[in-house]
């Protein structure tokens, strides 16, 4: 019941005092200014960040028991909202902010407060303090769209009340939750549209609190240094990813990592198609379920380790399908000149690092499937003398699957570009591999000790892990394209395989700035049916109609085996529809007119009209 009184209260302050805050913001113009780094252009009052600290602190006094960990909470989570407030009013160098927040950690630590599961000072104090300043700041960064930074925040607090709860920390329980309901209070003039920031002073205060009580509140339930270290890092998993996403995209490119920008993850989604209330829900969810999936494991440390281990090499390849979709060089003339001069020796670099990348996952993966086959055949539980079998055999595993691996030709194939021959190619190469160890350890050993069941189960998951780590790409990609709303909106007339062709090359090609609509075809037969998710919308003559209905820009003619007399028809219902057109070769042709020495690039055939 307490816990309850505690939310509905910090709900209700905030909720409250946060329309006089925005008041008092705008009639002493302490409101966001607009440039080419920020999303909203339009000047909103910052300060939020204060009803969100009137409420804890206030909360905190009166219904918590006032032990000295609560007090010096309090008073460093103080020292950090007062210095984003100067921030906010005044102004303050980056450098200045980061020496004081490294100050304010440093004296947290001296009440006693850090990581303490790690048993070596040298390694525990610097740690703690890199995570608080860290998170702290990803919550800064984080605080670029309408929402998202007070939302996760909300998460994250709901997160570690649960797990405060569980493991029977009232203290930390009690403060997780008056930051839950002073941050849900604060979303009704926060999320979009937002009439309020919470500013510096808001969002540096949240990164702070949320990163002490993170340790606080997660390490004590934890049954092992990896269980302990991991929790707090999945349950603020967002923000942690969207903090090193941003860092390591702009250093590639030679860009400031503590300017503002509108290249982070949500801005990305955003320019996918998404709103900005669907890009800011999604990530609300993304981050709710690796925090429960985190809490469901907690009490089995090794799967929570390899669960770990794939949501991590997840959002990589994420970052990676994100990273693709760079259309934010203009916001940052300060780096563009770099990026140029470095464009060519980048991507081969990139590529190489790529390869590199790809081969690390790879042996992350072969050996999280073999760990994990031993794993589901004793019920979770190793032995020490399977642990020993695990060990000794692991290298051959690793060293025949890459041979085979690299016989398949695996790391020759391009991940954005897999198909079904990939496919069949990845399931050939696992099962051969599999053969091949087991005919090694029937020959070296003959199975002595060793279950078979192990090796049929890691051929099973070596094939779901390596197979979909490479498909997650094309996921990404099938699923997110659907929701892109910039570009020339265009329809392809033929849903055949040269229509097929095209919409394959628009979305895999960043340069060619199409949205498809979807397809036209003169063969009932195909009405209604999708290929790779596009509709096919009827037959050419539904053109006109569609045209005012949809708003296309241009059409695409791809039927090259029609007659002259279906083309010319065709040609006809596009211009008096007004719409644009071109029209893809016969491939015959083309080849045809390659033979005999060149193809006529006037030729009518792949010509844009109007």
């Amino acid at each position: 019941m307490n816990y309850i009184i505690q939310f509905v209260l910090a709900f209700f302050i905030v909720f409250a005092i946060t329309p006089a805050v925005r008041l008092l913001a705008r009639r002493y113009s302490l409101v966001s200014k607009a440039g080419d780094d920020r999303w909203r252009k339009d000047p909103v009052p910052l300060l939020g960040g204060v009803s969100l600290w009137i409420s804890f602190i206030l909360l905190s006094a009166i219904l918590t028991d006032l032990s000295f960990e609560i007090i010096v909470i309090m008073l460093a989570s103080s020292g950090v909202f007062f210095l984003g407030f100067i921030d906010d009013v005044f102004g303050l160098n980056p450098q200045f902010k980061l020496v004081g927040q490294i100050i304010i950690s440093s004296l947290l630590i001296l009440s006693g407060i850090m990581i303490k599961i790690i048993p070596y000072p040298v390694l525990s104090i610097p740690l703690t303090i890199f995570w608080i300043v860290g998170i702290t700041n990803a919550f800064n960064l984080l605080d670029n769209m309408d929402g998202l930074s007070a939302g996760i925040a909300f998460v994250a607090s709901i997160l570690i009340f649960i797990f405060s709860l569980k493991s029977g920390n009232h203290a930390v329980a009690s403060l997780a939750i008056i930051i839950s309901g002073s941050t849900l209070g604060f979303l009704k003039y926060n999320f979009n549209p937002a009439s309020i920031f919470m500013g510096d002073c808001g969002s540096m205060f949240l990164g702070f609190l949320l990163s002490v009580l993170a340790i606080l509140g997660t390490w004590h339930h934890a049954t092992n240094l990896a269980g302990a270290l991991l929790v707090p890092i999945l349950v603020l998993g967002i923000p942690i990813f969207d903090t090193s996403f941003v860092t390591i995209t702009r250093k590639m490119k030679g860009l400031p990592v503590q300017q503002g920008g509108k290249d982070h993850v949500s801005h990305r989604l955003v320019s996918l198609g998404f709103s900005e209330k669907k890009a800011v829900l999604f990530l609300y969810v993304f981050s709710f379920s690796i925090g429960m999936t985190t809490f469901y494991l907690i009490d089995k440390p090794l799967i929570l380790c390899v669960m770990g281990i794939i949501i991590a090499i997840g959002l990589y390849i994420l970052g990676l399908f994100l990273g693709e979709k760079d259309k934010f060089k203009g916001s940052y003339k300060e780096g563009e000149r770099m990026v140029k001069k470095r464009s060519e020796r980048a991507g081969i670099t990139t590529l190489s690092k790529r390869r590199i990348m790809e081969i690390l996952i790879d042996v992350v993966l072969i050996t999280i499937a073999y760990f994990s086959a031993y794993l589901l055949r004793y019920d979770g539980v190793i032995s020490e003398s399977n642990m020993e079998l695990f060990i000794n055999s692991l290298p051959w595993i690793i060293m025949i699957k890459f041979l085979v691996f690299s016989y398949m030709g695996l790391y020759e194939s391009v991940w954005r570009y897999i198909g079904i021959r990939d496919a069949i190619n990845i399931v050939k190469a696992t099962i051969l591999s599999s053969l091949f160890i087991i005919a090694v350890i029937l020959m070296v050993s003959r199975f002595k000790d060793y279950s078979r069941a192990v090796f049929v189960i890691d051929w099973l998951l070596t094939l779901i892990l390596v197979g979909g780590i490479r498909l997650t790409l094309l996921t990404f990609r099938e699923y997110l394209e659907n929701y892109r709303k910039d570009g020339k909106r265009i329809v392809i007339i033929g849903a055949g395989d040269a229509g097929e062709m095209i919409l394959r090359e628009i979305r895999n090609n960043n340069s060619i700035d199409f949205k498809v609509i979807g397809f036209l075809d003169d063969n009932p037969r195909k009405h209604n049916v999708r290929i790779h998710g596009v509709k096919v919308l009827g037959n050419s003559e539904d053109l006109p109609r569609l045209s005012k209905e949809k708003k296309i820009d241009e059409a695409l003619i791809a039927i090259p085996s029609a007659e002259e007399g279906s083309l010319l028809r065709i040609t006809d219902l596009c211009r008096k529809a007004g719409v644009k057109y071109g029209m893809f070769p016969a491939m015959k042709k083309l080849f045809d007119e390659i033979r005999k020495g060149g193809h006529n690039s006037s030729d009518g055939d792949t010509t844009w009209r109007s």
